[in-house]
């Protein structure tokens, strides 16, 4: 088992490196790898206050390497999920997990500043009961969201079957155009993606 420290810039890798010795490896990050999303809240104010974070976009290979490189210096032990840490006498817990839980950030900065209604429509492909999740839990999108084509932001329920329904471009959601359980008709507007 080695030891391994990780430092956000190259150059004070070379430098900590030095000063540890044969004994560390040192790795840089060149920067953060992950951050808070900036669709949602974050912190969960009724649960401790625990934060969600997101892996940066364009930062999945290194977080595979940086992992690969902790599980090594662990001797092949599983990581931790959660980790508690003391600052100033106060306990935080800090839960680490992959991406994809939150909506990854979008480079969109016309969209963010957005009207309600503006963008473009997302139109019911056809008849049915509306639902924002299919299962109670499940988080919702929401105005302000960042959402990606492909990613289900509805289903819409018919003959007892619950289709996802997919956002058609990068965005970020300016208006939810129907209520939980209401009936939608086909073309009916669902929401609006700027």
């Amino acid at each position: 088992m080695s030891n391994l420290v990780i430092v956000e810039s190259p150059s004070k890798a070379s430098t900590v490196k030095g000063y540890l010795g044969p004994n560390y490896k040192v790795i840089a990050s060149v920067g953060h790898v992950r951050d808070l999303p900036k669709s949602t809240l974050s912190v969960d104010v009724e649960n401790g206050f625990e934060a969600h974070y997101i892996n940066i976009r364009g930062k999945g290979d290194l977080i595979k390497e940086l992992k690969k490189e902790a599980k090594a210096a662990a001797g092949g032990a599983a990581l931790p999920q959660t980790v508690e840490v003391q600052v100033n006498g106060v306990s935080y817990k800090v839960t680490v997990g992959e991406a994809g839980s939150m909506p990854a950030a979008s480079a969109a900065p016309a969209a963010a500043a957005a009207g309600t209604g503006e963008g473009k429509e997302l139109a019911a492909p056809l008849e049915g009961k509306f639902y924002l999740v299919k299962a109670q839990g499940e988080p919702a999108v929401k105005v302000g969201d960042v959402v990606k084509a492909g990613q289900t932001v509805c289903y819409i329920e018919a003959m007892k079957t619950f289709n996802a329904i997919a956002a058609e471009c990068d965005g970020v959601i300016t208006e939810i155009c129907a209520e939980n359980g209401q009936v939608v008709e086909y073309g009916q507007p669902l929401f609006y993606i700027a």
